[in-house]
């Protein structure tokens, strides 16, 4: 009995897509970085606001000060990342759409996949940055492991909107934990070679360990790196398997590769 199925692996049809999946993935992970850049600067202006003047103008009010810096920057942090996460969800989910051809589960990831990683991007921000910001104020406080997962929280949003997005929008939908762990992995993976190369590279920046740095080189590698790092997790996930088509039955020599009953 010979299995003929590994001289014909045309037959499974997951190898040719491979490719195709990964320059996919690439192109979406690059697409998401360049809208996202020039929609969050646009999403900022909008939640914009001011600091209060009198606490401005108080050099003695410390506390409250920093309550109002936290609130004026906490917004700005919190409409990039939606914005980085809603286009990074929208984006994969598009690719999803295109490669899986199924366009009622196509429009419900792209919505879906918008609207959990603005929400993910806005909410996380929120919630963590005061904590950020008073590690950042005392450099005695700082705890480098509670940094490193506080940006996986926030950045983590791009990611499980886009493993959503795409499994969602391609509506395979026994892939859908898989591709979400993948992007949310990946997204972790990027953001602890964040914390230890960045430093390295800007041994000066204050703010390094900041929710959003100030400098514009430091902010553009998070806006390179998480995408990718997204796209990266969702393939090595795709690739291993998980809800990928199922392959065909193995022929054995003999048999009838038309008809299911050998003796029909």
């Amino acid at each position: 009995m010979v299995d003929l199925v590994a001289s014909a692996p045309a037959r499974s049809g997951a190898a040719p897509r491979t490719p195709l999946m990964w320059l996919g993935l690439v192109a979406a992970a690059l697409l998401s970085t360049a809208l996202s850049w020039f929609t969050a600067d646009r999403l900022a202006q909008v939640v914009r606001v001011e600091a209060d003047e009198k606490a401005s103008s108080d050099p003695y009010a410390f506390e409250q000060l920093n309550a109002e810096l936290i609130r004026v920057n906490s917004r700005d942090a919190g409409a990039r990342y939606a914005a980085l996460g809603g286009v990074t969800g929208l984006v994969f989910a598009v690719l999803g759409l295109a490669l899986g051809r199924k366009p009622v589960a196509g429009v419900i990831g792209v919505v879906t996949g918008v609207v959990i990683g603005a929400a993910a991007g806005w909410a996380t921000v929120q919630k963590l940055y005061p904590s950020l910001y008073e590690m950042e104020r005392d450099p005695a406080a700082v705890q480098i492991h509670l940094i490193i997962l506080g940006h996986w929280a926030m950045w983590g949003g791009a990611g499980l909107a886009a493993g959503l997005g795409y499994a969602w929008g391609a509506g395979r939908f026994k892939a859908l934990p898989w591709t979400i762990l993948g992007g949310v992995f990946g997204v972790g993976s990027v953001g602890l070679l964040y914390e230890l190369i960045v430093p390295m590279i800007f041994p000066t920046l204050p703010d390094v360990s900041h929710a959003l740095p100030e400098e514009f080189t430091a902010r553009l590698i998070i806006w390179i790196a998480v995408p990718l790092g997204a796209a990266i997790g969702i393939g090595v996930a795709l690739s291993l398997g998980h809800g990928s088509p199922p392959k065909p039955p193995s022929l054995a020599m003999g048999s009838d590769p038309v008809s299911p009953n050998p003796s029909a």
